[in-house]
């Protein structure tokens, strides 16, 4: 064997063996990054004190009908869909909870509110809303989007996407 290596018939295989090595560990890793991120673009859905611990705020006491969906990849994104009896007053200290100082805007569809994916999630049938986008900057940086769907005159829907940068 050292008489191999003198003569440099071992080396040969060494250096082909490590000129492959990295593009196979670039491979494997591309394909664990791959998956994860596959894997985390479902959607999941959040129980109560995980959505609220999110958003920062509790959902008001008369919400019903409350849906969720947790989207993760580079940033994380939750999709809160619920609704409140029309002309319900607690629809301001909820926003002020969340870091909301302003009123929603009448006839204001923040950006991106479209969703696809999500069965429950109908902004584009809303006729008479409001809606609001702001950024709150603590310990992480969260947006918010909210629409308040009024078109029912007694049953209000509020569609509320929180994410992180």
């Amino acid at each position: 064997m050292i008489e191999r290596l003198k003569h440099g018939n071992f080396s040969s295989y060494t250096r082909k063996f490590f000129a492959v090595l990295p593009w196979g560990i670039c491979a494997f890793l591309t394909l664990i990054v791959v998956l994860n991120f596959r894997n985390s673009l479902s959607l999941q859905k959040l129980d109560k004190p995980e959505l609220e611990a999110f958003i920062g705020a509790e959902l008001p006491e008369s919400a019903t009908e409350i849906r969720t969906a947790y989207l993760s990849a580079l940033d994380a994104f939750v999709l809160v869909r619920f609704q409140l009896p029309s002309h319900c007053d607690c629809i301001d200290p909820f926003l002020a909870e969340m870091g909301l100082e302003d009123e929603l805007q009448e006839n204001y569809m923040p950006g991106s509110m479209a969703e696809d994916r999500i069965n429950w999630w109908d902004v584009d049938q809303a006729v008479v809303y409001s809606g609001a986008e702001f950024t709150i900057r603590l310990s992480e940086t969260k947006i918010y989007q909210i629409l308040l769907d009024k078109s029912d005159q007694t049953t209000w829907i509020v569609y509320l996407i929180v994410s992180t940068m």
